[in-house]
């Protein structure tokens, strides 16, 4: 289960995210999420890859593996940065990089 704050601050939004996906949405105020065009792009590389691999992005950023866990949340310091996950098991796991008021998604895979 993913728990995390709205956007504006308000209210809560609840994932539980198994087999099937059902999601709760309690914020004041939503009317749905407004999907925009990312005007700076990040980029990942290598990916896949053993763990290691650089992230050029600037916000926050969260990973969480395939069972919707949040394994990691820290502060991008630059906008080119190097991430040592190498302790993490092999898998597939989901990328997001909060900038503003923009979520940007991708899957990695450490091998």
């Amino acid at each position: 289960m993913v728990n995390s704050r709205c956007s504006n601050g308000t209210g809560r939004l609840v994932a539980n995210i198994k087999p099937t996906f059902n999601a709760f949405n309690t914020c004041t105020k939503s009317t749905g999420i407004k999907e925009e065009n990312a005007t700076k792009p990040i980029s990942i590389y290598p990916n896949p890859n053993n763990g290691s691999f650089t992230v050029q992005a600037t916000g926050i950023i969260e990973i969480y593996n395939s069972m919707g866990t949040l394994v990691l949340r820290q502060q991008l310091v630059d906008e080119k940065n190097l991430l040592h996950l190498n302790t993490f098991s092999k898998g597939i796991y989901l990328l997001k990089v909060l900038d503003g008021n923009k979520i940007h998604s991708q899957k990695i895979i450490i091998q």
